[in-house]
């Protein structure tokens, strides 16, 4: 069968076409919204007519013309009601409630999952009233604190629970958010499973798990990223959840296909690109050349793309404020904050959460190869209220595919 290759553009084209600058198309390319083809034996690079077209029609509906606006909605997926959190500008907001205005007023993170879970934001139960749940089985250590062997090991410790069904309350909920952060001692100094000590709170028991101090810095800072990254709507781990209730399966089940989802390379694989990116460029004219060079050869960088935030991610530009204030002096953190201002002003490149998330663990200064595992526990209150909400509907996922004429 012939298929036709798609018409090319110089960047001169293009850039008449959508009417920026020569940076704005390189960052387009970076955030992949715009293909970039490499000419064979040459340096030039041609863009995707089509890929041009999109985004300039996207460019027009933001303006206010309605009549782009439906091209520009054209490619979107379809959407699922939800009560649970809504993507806005200024973040995300859980249940009408700002998650990056709960940060910043550092409303206990227990209060938060109250909130997804049982639609309330009030002070929850007593930790102590969770189910106990049970230890897992042995398993040999992880090598060099491996983030990817504790998300497959830590679903299959779920697939093995078989304490829950369901977790309706708050108290069977949070019974597996302790077992969660409980795991991560794996991938602390103790190595090993680290239960939570009689009427400590999540992030008491987190510093406990990682071996962190407990000063009253590091217990706002972990409040903070666990609040801010603890739901984000139809992510594709998000997403996994609901599939997998709406077959009728018990949440342990549920959440370990969510893990599955998270190991692949468009998430888990993003942290281990960037850790590795600033590894390999550990100076401010390292990263500067790097990505110079990187862009113009049309590829994005590490941390630099999201496929929901087409220009600025509220929840990493919040999070990266903060370090700024409270962890401005470590050197490490310098190079990135500088990384990220030339980004800004060079290129109008924006980091997301991976970026984020990676200068927290710096901040706290946590091994880089936990910040993934890290996340995923942060990340358990949102698809255990997606699983109850999705429960609830009772309606069976089973979305028809498009057969192309």
């Amino acid at each position: 069968m012939f298929v036709s290759s798609p018409r090319l553009l110089t960047a001169d084209e293009a850039l008449r076409i959508l009417s920026v600058r020569r940076q704005t198309l390189y960052a387009y390319v970076s955030k992949g919204w715009i293909r970039s083809v490499a000419l064979p034996n040459s340096r030039e690079h041609r863009y995707v007519h089509e890929d041009v077209q999109r985004v300039h029609q996207r460019a027009l509906a933001r303006a206010g013309h309605r009549a782009a606006a439906s091209v520009a909605l054209s490619g979107d997926t379809p959407l699922i009601s939800s009560a649970i959190s809504e993507l806005r500008a200024d973040g995300p907001w859980y249940r009408g409630h700002s998650a990056l205005e709960l940060a910043n007023r550092n409303v206990p993170f227990e209060a938060v999952c109250h909130l997804l879970w049982q639609g309330e934001l009030t002070a929850p139960p007593a930790a102590d009233t969770a189910p106990l749940l049970a230890p897992p089985p042995a398993y040999s250590r992880f090598q060099a604190r491996d983030s990817s062997r504790w998300h497959q090991q830590f679903a299959s410790c779920l697939l093995a629970l078989n304490e829950l069904e369901q977790a309706t309350t708050y108290a069977e909920a949070m019974a597996l958010l302790r077992y969660a952060i409980a795991y991560l001692g794996h991938l602390g100094p103790a190595q090993k499973f680290v239960p939570a000590l009689a009427g400590q709170s999540c992030v008491m028991h987190l510093t406990h798990s990682l071996g962190l101090d407990t000063s009253a810095l590091t217990q706002q800072s972990l409040n903070r990223f666990l609040i801010t990254f603890c739901e984000h709507e139809l992510s594709p781990s998000t997403f996994a959840v609901r599939t997998a209730a709406s077959v009728g399966t018990r949440i342990t089940t549920a959440l370990a296909s969510a893990l599955a989802v998270t190991t692949g390379r468009a998430l888990h694989g993003v942290y281990t690109e960037l850790q590795l990116w600033l590894q390999r460029y550990p100076t401010l004219s390292a990263l500067q050349n790097a990505a110079t060079t990187t862009l113009s050869a049309g590829q994005p960088l590490p941390g630099y793309s999201h496929p929901v935030y087409r220009n600025q991610d509220a929840r990493s530009n919040n999070l990266l404020t903060y370090l700024q204030t409270h962890y401005p002096h470590p050197p490490a953190l310098q190079t990135l904050y500088q990384y990220m201002a030339w980004l800004s002003a060079e290129y109008e490149l924006y980091p997301h959460h991976e970026f984020a998330c990676t200068a927290f663990g710096l901040a706290l200064g946590l091994p880089l190869s936990t910040i993934p595992s890290l996340f995923v526990v942060a990340r358990l209150p949102g698809w255990i209220a997606h699983f109850q909400e999705q429960t609830e509907e009772g309606q069976l996922f089973r979305p028809r595919a498009h057969f192309p004429s």
